[in-house]
Order: structure tokens, then C-alpha cells, then sequence
């Protein structure tokens, strides 16, 4: 697998080196379109487990390349109330300048002087965005948004519609070229810490201070534009409303991923708690229930996604903490090993014990509702078997619970026995991260406590 790895990465490499980003697509049509910035991730997991430096050396420049091409063709700036302006990252712009005229909002859009990549339907989908576009009073703007939404990989969902007013979650309002996504720049700052890191291993220290720095104020970025201190998570931000948009996605919480925001981590798992995140059987969804009948919306459950929330828990708290006042970390990282369980459950249900009246196969999306393996549905075509990521993410997250050595599941029983200020409890659970919820909101102060199977 490290051979094929490293081939695939070449790949990129050169397409990279030709086009100055991945695009969306081989055909020539798409090669406009560029995919989330993950080429950089991809060199950081290749790198980890081969600590190869001639690699590294080999692939750096292209790495360099994709990033410039983020900060010279996808990057906003935004006055803040603080009188800094924010420079965050958004798909399918050009720079654009914000201004803030109220100082109680972050800012509202003066003008916007760029050129649009794209003023025509999709080629893939042009009867329909041609429609969709006719329907609207400006067209170029639908098309424009239509193709942004495919950038982000989300195409499409209801996160790029109108929230508000008579075209609340309908299509036709789709303007994500308007919205900047809260993952997009968690991904931009994971790139910039690793280049960080890789220019100095290669004695770059001019680059590397560069990287570095471009991480710290993005860091700060992040937390000024998206963090919500009343609702205790992170938000896209809606340029158009100059507000963010509060409604539950996945990627909320990826800014968790970051090492920095581990202070956050207790107002995060309490703002999840609240909203009941964990609530479905199948895993968690793209999104809430919407009126809305996209493929990236409820109740759709992608790979991907459940994979980067179940990294950003894990990665809020790794160890299990002793300390009773500190107990949440020991619960978002049961949570996460609950979500895990629950996707490879039904990624295994689905292939080995399918619905009824539905074919066995692993599936590109799965439905929230349904711990069986139930295929999701919506979006431009029907749903598709032997994905490759949803493949990559079940033996990922395999990996992850057999290597940590984890007995429970959801939905198992177990007589867990706690040992609290030397006292035995034989406590029936139905899972470990319900059990350890449980005790963090129970009035007993919990001093030294351990859990065993019994």
C-alpha cells in the first residue's frame, strides 16, 4: 500500500505542477474546479508513517504551489468589529474586500471586484442548472454557485441556501460562493502547521516562519469570525448576512482538530449534548432535518464526514482524564468511539446483512435513521455501491477500536463495576459513553474513579 500511495501522491504532484491545484475532475471540462485543499494532508499521513525527508523534499514544491494558488484565488479578507481584518479562505473567489459599517455585525459586503470563473451551467448537469438558473433573477450567480458548491464537495446541500425568508432551503437560493465554511480553513490551517514543520526539517527557515505565521493569524481568524461563545461551537459565516449561520453541520466541530482549540472542548461537547447529536442509530447526519431533498442533507451519513468528527473528539482530549471536574474530555472520547462503532455496524450490516429488499454492497452514504445499512438517498443520481472512501473510513476506524482495545459497542450491556473513594458500584450500562455521560451530569463529586468490565 505505501507503493500505491506513493504513486497516487506523484500523481497529484504532477497535476498540481500543471494546473496549480487538484481539480475536480480528469476531463477537461471540470479541470476549472478545484477539489478541498487535502493534497497537504495527503503528503502529512504518507510522511508519518515513512518518515521519508527525500519524499518530503520530492513533494514540497508542489505543496507550496497548491497553497499559493488558495491564497491568491480563494482568499476573503473581512474587517472584524475588533478593527483587524480576517483573512479566511472560501471556495470559488477571487479576493474579495469586506467592511464593516455596524460595528455590532462582522462586517457587510461593500463591493466585490473579481472575476468570476464560471457565468454557464455545469456541462455534467447543464439542462437542470440551465432551469435553475433561468428561474432566478440572476442566472450567472446560480451557475457560479452551483459550480462553488462542487468545489466544496458538498453538492449539494442546504448549508449553501438561504436559511431565512420564502426560499429557506430550496435550491434555487443557493449562493455558497457567499459563505465562508468552517472546515475549508481548519484544512488550510492543518496545511500550514505541516509546511511549517516540513520547511524547517529541510532547513527552509524563511518558509517555514512564513507558514508559521500565516497558521497564527488564521488560528485567530478562525476563532474571531466562526467561534459562538452562546451556542459553544463554531459556525460558517454568511457574507451576504454578515452573521453565521447557526445551524448543526459535522464540520462544526473540526476546528477541534487544531491543537489550540482544546480549551474549547468542555463549551463543544455541551453544546452536542444539547442539540442530541448522538441520536441516531446510523451514525450522525450531514445535517438536521431540512426541507430539503439534497444528498448532503438529513438524513444522509457520509464517510468523510463521520470520519473528521470522529477525529475532531478524539483529538479535543486524548487520554482518558482522572479528575471528576475534567470528565467531559473521558466522554467526547467515548463518544467518539460510539460513532465509530455505529458506522462500522452499519457499513457492516449493509454488506452482510441488508435491508430488506435491498441488495448487499458498501455504500456511498448511509441513512442516519437505520443501524442496518440502509443506503441514502437524494441528490442528482441514485446512490452508489463500493465507494472508496466509505472503504478507507471502515478500515480506519477498525483500526482505531482494535488498536485501542475496546470492548463495548453500541447497543451491548455491560456490568461495569466503578470504584469510587474505595467504593463498588455494579452499574448496568448500555454503553460506555452513556454511562460516563451520566456520571458527569450526576450531583456526586467524583474524586480517583476507574472503570472495569466485569
Amino acid at each position: 500500500m505505501l507503493y500505491t500511495a506513493e504513486g497516487m501522491l506523484q500523481n497529484f504532484a504532477d497535476i498540481i505542477e500543471n494546473y496549480g491545484f487538484i481539480p475536480n475532475s480528469g476531463s477537461v471540462q471540470l479541470s476549472r474546479r478545484t477539489q478541498p485543499p487535502l493534497f497537504v494532508q495527503m503528503v502529512k499521513d504518507y510522511f508519518t508513517i515513512t518518515k521519508r525527508k527525500d519524499s518530503l523534499k520530492r513533494w514540497i514544491p508542489a505543496m507550496d504551489i497548491e497553497m499559493q494558488f488558495w491564497f491568491s484565488r480563494r482568499r476573503v479578507l473581512i474587517d472584524l468589529p475588533s478593527k483587524r481584518t480576517a483573512q479566511v479562505f472560501i471556495y470559488r473567489v477571487n479576493i474579495w474586500q469586506f467592511s464593516s459599517s455596524d460595528s455590532n455585525e462582522f462586517s457587510s459586503l461593500i463591493h466585490a471586484d473579481f472575476q468570476p470563473e464560471t457565468n454557464c451551467p455545469r456541462p455534467e448537469s447543464f439542462l437542470s442548472d440551465f432551469y435553475l438558473g433561468m428561474n432566478n433573477t440572476d442566472p450567472m450567480s446560480s451557475w457560479k454557485a452551483l459550480a462553488t458548491a462542487c468545489e466544496s464537495g458538498w453538492d449539494f446541500s442546504s448549508r449553501w441556501f438561504d436559511h431565512e425568508g420564502i426560499r429557506k432551503y430550496k435550491k434555487v437560493s443557493i449562493r455558497g460562493h457567499t459563505i465562508v465554511p468552517v472546515d475549508l480553513n481548519v484544512f488550510m490551517a492543518l496545511n500550514m502547521d505541516f509546511l511549517s514543520e516540513s520547511h524547517a526539517l529541510l532547513a527552509n527557515h524563511s518558509m517555514s516562519v512564513f507558514y508559521r505565521k500565516m497558521y497564527d493569524m488564521l488560528l485567530s481568524d478562525i476563532n474571531s469570525l466562526f467561534w459562538n461563545a452562546d451556542e459553544g461551537s463554531w459556525f460558517d459565516y454568511d457574507i451576504s448576512k454578515g452573521k453565521q449561520r447557526t445551524d448543526f453541520y459535522p464540520s462544526n466541530v473540526f476546528p477541534l482538530l487544531l491543537r489550540e482549540s482544546k480549551a474549547y472542548a468542555a463549551d463543544v461537547h455541551n453544546y452536542l449534548e444539547r442539540i442530541d447529536v448522538y441520536r441516531y442509530p446510523g451514525g450522525v447526519p450531514s445535517t438536521f432535518p431540512v426541507t430539503s431533498a439534497e444528498q448532503w442533507d438529513f438524513p444522509n451519513v457520509w464517510a468523510p464526514t463521520q470520519h473528521l468528527f470522529i477525529e475532531s473528539l478524539l483529538r479535543s482530549q486524548h487520554s482518558v482524564l482522572r479528575q471528576a471536574r475534567m470528565f467531559w474530555g473521558a466522554c467526547m472520547r467515548a463518544r467518539a468511539f460510539d460513532e465509530a462503532n455505529k458506522f462500522i455496524s452499519t457499513v457492516f450490516n449493509g454488506l452482510f446483512n441488508p435491508k430488506e429488499g435491498m441488495p448487499a454492497g458498501v455504500w456511498e452514504k448511509y441513512d442516519a435513521r437505520s443501524p442496518d445499512g440502509k443506503p441514502g438517498g437524494g441528490g442528482e443520481y441514485v446512490v452508489q455501491e463500493g465507494f472508496g472512501w466509505t472503504n478507507g473510513v471502515v478500515m480506519d476506524l477498525i483500526n482505531l477500536v482494535s488498536r485501542n482495545d475496546l470492548p463495548w459497542s453500541t447497543g451491548a450491556v455491560w456490568l461495569t463495576s466503578l470504584i469510587i473513594e474505595d467504593q463498588i458500584f455494579a452499574v448496568p450500562a448500555v454503553n460506555r459513553s452513556q454511562l460516563i455521560c451520566r456520571l458527569v451530569h450526576s450531583p456526586l463529586i467524583l474524586t480517583n474513579l476507574r472503570t472495569n468490565h466485569t
